[in-house]
This record gives C-alpha cells, structure tokens and sequence, in this order.
C-alpha cells in the first residue's frame, strides 16, 4: 500500500514538471511570434512613411526616403496624414 502511494506521488510529480515545462515553452513561443509580427509590422509602416520639407519649398512634394530638401537643405520631416 505505501510503494503504491510512493509511486502515485511520483507520478503526479512528474507530470506536473512535465506540463509545467510545456507550458513555459508555448510562452516562450508565444512571445518570439508577437515580437516578429511587431518587428513586421514596424518594417512595414517604414517602409509605407512619406518624408516632406517643413518650408513646403515644393508644395505638397513627398519622399519615400529621409534626406533633405533639394531646394533648401532642410530635413525632410515625416509626414503623418497623407
């Protein structure tokens, strides 16, 4: 009777470190997949930002690049509503 509670409680030890060891690296998984999907998205928003001279030397002129203004040497701020 008492090997049987002996191995029971072993057991039940086991399969608690077990699951707790899963469950750590779904987490882990978990956050190295929305750290890459915000790095993606972050990259994406670069790349789609519109740069424009604050003096409007050319009107409503936009770049894809920072940089500065050709007409003027001033840098180019990014433009938030386009």
């Amino acid at each position: 009777m008492k090997t049987n509670t002996i191995k029971f409680t072993l057991y039940s030890v086991a399969i608690f470190f077990l699951l707790s060891i899963t469950a750590c690296n779904n987490s882990n998984k978990h956050a190295k997949e929305t750290a890459k999907q915000e790095a993606v998205e972050h990259e994406h928003k670069v790349e789609n930002a519109k740069y424009q001279c604050p003096m409007k030397c050319e009107e409503d002129k936009t770049y894809n690049k920072k940089g500065k203004c050709p007409v003027c040497g001033m840098d180019l701020k990014e433009v938030k509503n386009i």
